[in-house]
């Protein structure tokens, strides 16, 4: 008996022709689409990068040319008297701002005075730290009309911090002599700020 031959191959013997895959014709169709929808793809994005290049330039043109006719119709005399004015207003708002309008300070002390048992005899102001110092001396017919001056002070939102001192008795005229000294924000006695 023969022995059989050991097949010592195992791949499978076949010719060219006869591959056992099939190269279908539409999957080789869809690749060139898909390859020429990415070409057409490109050449937009190259298209649109080349027009805002263009739009750009012309963009950049259109400014130097506009900043040229703006500088040759802008009358130079109106402009230096125009910057002239600005700094005249300027000037005059800060001397407003700054100045201090004695009739608003005396409005204040006149609505804040109990006229029927305080009177004031002296009066001074001064400025300091944006704020007004206001010192004033007058008469009180008693205690208990001074005690209440200084509580409508202290009820004033625009009186800061009312000090009443140096207390002397008057015998002759029966009344009570005193110190007064407050700050008021510089704010509300301002001529700008109350024009």
């Amino acid at each position: 008996m023969e022995t059989p031959a050991v097949q010592a191959n195992f791949i499978p013997k076949q010719g060219a022709g006869g591959s056992s895959i099939k190269k279908g014709s539409y999957n080789n169709l869809f690749f060139f689409i898909a390859v020429g929808i990415f070409i057409l793809a490109l050449f937009a994005w190259g298209g649109l990068l080349v027009y805002e290049y263009f739009l750009e330039e012309e963009r950049q043109a259109l400014e130097t040319e506009l900043s040229q006719k703006v500088a040759a119709n802008v009358d130079r005399g109106l402009v230096d008297e125009l910057k002239e004015l600005d700094d005249k207003l300027v000037a005059a708002e800060t001397l407003l701002d700054n100045h201090v309008n004695p009739a608003l300070l005396f409005g204040l002390i006149e609505q804040d005075t109990l006229t029927t048992s305080v009177r004031y005899s002296s009066f001074s102001y001064s400025v300091e730290e944006g704020e007004l110092v206001v010192s004033l001396s007058g008469e009180a017919k008693s205690f208990a009309s001074l005690g209440y001056q200084k509580t409508v002070l202290e009820q004033d939102e625009r009186i800061i911090s009312p000090e009443i001192g140096s207390f002397n008795i008057n015998e002759e005229a029966g009344l009570i002599e005193f110190d007064l000294t407050y700050r008021v924000d510089r704010g509300v006695v301002s001529f700008g700020q109350n024009l």
